[in-house]
């Protein structure tokens, strides 16, 4: 090989000992004659090196069999000591038993040699293609298969060098080295592992043995029991933060991304790690400040009073190794399940501690400095990344059994939402959106398994956090937002609210469903064949979740409007049904009347403030279902609907004080406000349904009766009407309908309203309603069944109403 190469000298030396390129070892004259042979240049040496390294470790496998016969002869050879009255017959009896002992010992040791010996044939006769792993274990192979292949299959990792890693690192950590070739192979080395891991999880596959062992053995060498903070692995962030060391800012950023993904892939259970091959000062720090009272180096002896301040310097250095973690395709790098699962239930502990002034220990102030907060961040960061981790933590259960947590046991999800959700975070809560975002994303996926895990995080996220207890803990956090003393937490935690109000519109017909009983997630075939079950209840106190934070309300109030309007023309285009549809959209908007109505009543005390309040949120509200239906709100959507084009108008239109609602204002002794709102609930219906028909070229406005026109054509709103006259314009819409035939669907395969001679319609036919003024005032009738239906179930008209609602009893209801 030295001919090979033009090298003289220790070829092996030079090409096992150090991570370098082939083309820095090849001699000059043989790269000028055959570079265009350069990848033929390296197989053949590749070839030739894993064959020097089999004979190698062949060589060193006879040599130990050699010494192993050699011990056990030399243990022959001592010969049996006999006692005191031992016969001739005793004495050969034993030897004869040591002769046995001895053989089989050195039957066992034969083999061995075979196994290894077929072992080492296997990998001759494999050459580079083959499982490199035992040469790398035998250390006859060194850097010389990853030189020449690049690939991070090929990287020797072993204990013996994680071990030799750690005691070199330390010099240049502690600035007595400035860092040099030796140091950027050592990085170099530590993201490469990095990459190998990132390549098996994506192929899903483990990585080696060995590999994990070296992971393991580097982190319980750089974990020093022994050592203080500043010399620790969890301090090695705050060592290279800003001028404490003489790296370079690229230098510190490549150990920094190399030590917090190594720690990843050593926790992932997929790759082979665990939670239990981890470090103990990071599993410590995984676990709480509550850890850092037993015995243990990095907490003392007993409690303190200074637990806190120890996790917190800690959990700091931990989240400064994982926040600097390699990104993949530009996404986080992933943890282990339980490492994940466990860091998030403690931050959540600790956030909810902290809440309570439970971690004012003697000290904390000295630490905190107003940083616990993008402490528990970072954190959060790392820990929310796993999916897997995040549907434990959001409904308790670990596949089939009740997750548990090293430090707290059997943890119940609220107690860890509610911590989280209450804790005032210095970025609006965003840090916490990682715990939930996800499941909206994954609600539309066309993999049945994925949807599954996010239906069941969404039904176990509603579940725990819509209890009675947890209603008021999350209405009532006594946070003062403004002139509210004690605001719900999405009014100081609004980037919470907005990734819960995305599950919302990705489960907005889930919401309307006639239904209460348990929570359950039923997937189908298909996205749209999917049911999320929730009790209305749950549902009630979750959607008051979302407007107390006003930007999230003015989304939801949008987005319900626009959903309606969405079912209406799919009525007219028989997509949709009155006792399906109507009835669901309804109940929709009855919770969330309900849900407004209780927000501001909880909040105010007041029905006449808390009615003027709700006119107010319901108006901003149309205002931003305009933008809903252009386009101008990110995250919601619609598709191919020809409510598209003509709804921003319909919306825009409105005047300022916003469309009547169907029920606003305190209800007592009012019924004439119901029977008006179900009156101008059936003549918006008419007017979406006639702009519909023209909007697709059916009917033109001049078939339309002249009150019901405008300079710009039929009219869009009622809000452009004079109300005394809704109950007049309401039936001539409704007599302008009745010449319009309506097929029923199923008949219908074009799905369309369309013009007839009422000669040409049998008499009695029960296939046709009488006409389109039927066809739509039934989607009307079931749509006010259904939201009188859930008014009439949750929404306070009184402040004693809402007392009676938060405390989990029924109300008054509607007047009749």
């Amino acid at each position: 090989m030295e001919r090979i190469t033009g090298k003289s000298g220790d070829l092996k030396e030079l090409f096992n000992d150090s991570a370098t390129e082939f083309s820095d070892l090849v001699a000059d004259d043989l790269k000028s004659v055959a570079e265009e042979n350069h990848g033929a240049w390296k197989k053949s040496l590749l070839a030739c090196e894993v064959a020097r390294a089999v004979m190698d470790k062949w060589a060193d496998d006879v040599e130990w069999y050699r010494n192993q016969i050699a011990n056990l002869q030399e243990d022959w050879d001592s010969g049996i000591s006999a006692g005191r009255g031992t016969s001739e017959s005793e004495r050969e009896e034993k030897k004869e038993e040591k002769a046995e002992e001895l053989n089989e010992k050195a039957n066992e040791k034969w083999r061995e040699l075979k196994r290894r010996a077929d072992e080492n044939s296997e990998m001759l006769e494999d050459g580079p293609s083959g499982d490199l792993t035992p040469l790398f274990d035998a250390g006859v192979l060194g850097w010389s298969a990853h030189n020449l292949t690049g690939e991070s299959k090929n990287i020797p990792a072993n204990r013996e060098r994680a071990e030799k890693y750690a005691r070199d690192l330390e010099p240049y950590l502690n600035g007595d080295k400035e860092p040099d070739e030796k140091y950027h192979e050592m990085v170099a080395f530590l993201a490469s592992m990095n990459n190998r891991a990132i390549d098996q999880k994506d192929q899903g596959n483990k990585l080696s043995y060995q590999e994990i062992n070296f992971l393991e053995a580097l982190y319980e060498n750089l974990d020093d029991p022994d050592s203080d903070y500043a010399t620790s692995l969890l301090g090695i962030s705050e060592k290279l933060d800003g001028d404490k060391s003489d790296l370079s800012k690229d230098d510190k950023e490549d150990l920094l991304s190399a030590l917090g993904g190594n720690i990843l892939a050593l926790s992932d259970e997929d790759l082979g790690g665990g939670y239990s091959r981890l470090p103990d000062g990071v599993q410590q720090v995984t676990e709480g400040p509550d850890s850092y009272s037993q015995s243990s180096a990095y907490g003392g002896e007993s409690s303190d009073g200074y637990e806190y301040t120890r996790w917190l310097e800690n959990a700091e250095g931990l989240g400064g190794l994982l926040s600097h973690a390699p990104k993949v395709d530009g996404e986080p790098m992933e943890g282990g399940t339980d490492f994940s699962a466990h860091l998030t239930t403690t931050v959540g502990h600790v956030a909810d501690e902290s809440s309570k002034g439970s971690y004012d220990s003697p000290g904390s102030d000295e630490v905190k400095g107003g940083r616990d907060g993008a402490v528990l961040g970072s954190l959060l960061d790392a820990s929310t990344v796993n999916k897997d981790a995040n549907l434990m933590v959001l409904t308790g259960q670990d596949d089939s059994s009740e997750y548990t947590h090293p430090q707290f046991g059997d943890v119940d999800p609220s107690g860890t939402l509610g911590g989280l959700f209450t804790y005032e975070w210095p970025d609006d809560g965003k840090s916490v959106r990682g715990l939930t975002d996800w499941i909206a994303d994954d609600a539309s996926s066309e993999d049945k398994a994925v949807r599954q895990r996010a239906g069941d995080a969404a039904a176990g996220l509603i579940e725990h956090t819509t209890t009675n207890e947890m209603f008021n803990h999350l209405t009532d956090t006594g946070v003062e937002v403004g002139d509210d003393k004690d605001a719900a937490f999405t009014q100081f935690n609004p980037e919470i609210g907005e990734s819960l109000t995305n599950i919302f519109f990705a489960h907005i017909d889930d919401f309307g469903r006639d239904y209460d009983g348990g929570y359950e997630y039923k997937s189908g075939d298909t996205p749209d064949d999917d049911k999320l079950l929730l009790d209305s209840r749950g549902r009630a106190h979750y959607l008051q979740y979302l407007v107390a934070d006003e930007n999230s309300a003015e989304n939801v109030v949008g987005a319900v409007e626009l959903h309606n309007l969405n079912a209406i023309d799919d009525y007219i285009n028989n997509e949709a049904t009155a006792d399906g549809d109507g009835d669901r959209n309804g109940r929709l908007k009855g919770l969330l009347d309900s849900a407004i109505s209780n927000e501001i009543m909880g909040r105010l005390e007041d029905s006449e403030i808390a009615h003027k309040e709700e006119e107010e949120l319901k108006k901003k509200g149309m205002e931003k279902a305009a933008d809903l239906a252009l386009g101008n709100v990110p995250g919601w959507n619609l598709y191919g609907s020809e409510v598209k084009g003509y709804v921003g108008d319909i919306l825009a239109s409105r005047p300022g004080d916003g469309q009547p609602e169907p029920i606003s204002g305190n209800l007592e002794n009012a019924r004439d406000i119901l029977d008006n709102s179900a009156s101008s609930n059936s003549l918006e219906t008419r007017l979406v349904a006639l702009n519909a028909l023209e909007e697709r070229g059916d009917i033109d406005a001049e078939d339309v009766s002249p009150e019901l026109r405008d300079e710009n054509g039929i009219v869009r709103s009622l809000n452009q009407l004079p109300q005394e006259d809704w109950g007049d314009i309401s039936s001539t819409a409704g007599d302008d309908l009745e010449s319009v035939w309506v097929r029923l669907p199923h008949l219908d395969p074009e799905g369309r309203f369309y013009y007839e001679d009422i000669n040409e319609v049998p008499h009695g036919d029960d296939r046709y309603y009488n006409n389109g003024r039927e066809y739509v005032d039934r989607y009307a009738d079931k749509y006010w069944d259904g939201y009188t239906d859930y008014i009439d179930k949750h929404r306070s008209n009184t402040w004693d109403d809402y007392q009676d609602f938060a405390e989990g009893k029924d109300i008054n209801g509607l007047p009749r």
